[in-house]
């Protein structure tokens, strides 16, 4: 007498489908896409606020310095514009504010 064992029948749901595996990798690349954009996005932000941080800051410390002037020394032109026309020590300066 020969004993037969019996297969164990296959569950036809266990696993994943290909089509399956595939769509969820599709949305996992899409959801990492846009990772990647936000970051690129707050990298950008980030620069913009800090040269805009730093250029507040000049801007602040060269009025400290032209409130600290005193009246008689400021040169004033009156019709064109009311512009300084002649460098006042410490004031008139061109910064490039590097990010």
């Amino acid at each position: 007498m020969t004993s037969h064992t019996a297969a164990p029948k296959r569950n036809h749901e266990a696993g994943f489908t290909l089509m399956e595996a595939l769509i969820a990798t599709l949305i996992l690349m899409f959801g990492l896409a846009s990772i990647f954009n936000l970051m690129i996005l707050a990298t950008t932000s980030n620069n913009v606020a800090n040269r805009s941080s730093a250029a507040t800051l000049i801007a602040s410390q060269r009025l400290e310095m032209l409130r600290a002037t005193p009246y008689n020394q400021l040169a004033l032109v009156v019709g064109a514009g009311d512009t300084l026309t002649t460098q006042t020590p410490g004031f008139f300066d061109v910064r490039t504010v590097e990010g």
